[in-house]
């Protein structure tokens, strides 16, 4: 999944939370197949997906997506009032779950 491209994107504009933005690690990893990187893994606070060019993967080993998961540990989203509400893991899916994506694999 990822949010619907919009040219002029602003993702503290996008929805209050601040927390709509950018594509799943599953997307990522559909994209970076198909440009011929490998997934490699992610940082400690599931905010980084890190990605090899087939050509120089060398002894890493390449992962799947669910493998180098990192359920994410990013606490800054807002309220409607604007002050920091802290949430943490499942409560960022509640609070984005109205909001638009796109599957990168129908485009629906």
């Amino acid at each position: 999944m990822s949010i619907p491209y919009t040219p002029d994107f602003v993702r503290t504009k996008a929805y209050y939370s601040r927390l709509c933005l950018g594509a799943s690690l599953k997307a990522l990893c559909v994209l970076a197949e198909n440009k011929c990187y490998y997934f490699i893994g992610s940082d400690g606070g599931g905010e980084n997906a890190f990605f090899v060019g087939k050509d120089v993967i060398g002894n890493l080993k390449p992962l799947t997506c669910e493998q180098g998961f990192i359920k994410s540990k990013v606490r800054e989203s807002l309220d409607e009032n604007g002050r920091h509400s802290f949430v943490e893991g499942d409560q960022h899916v509640k609070l984005i779950e109205e909001m638009q994506v796109v599957d990168v694999l129908s485009g629906k």
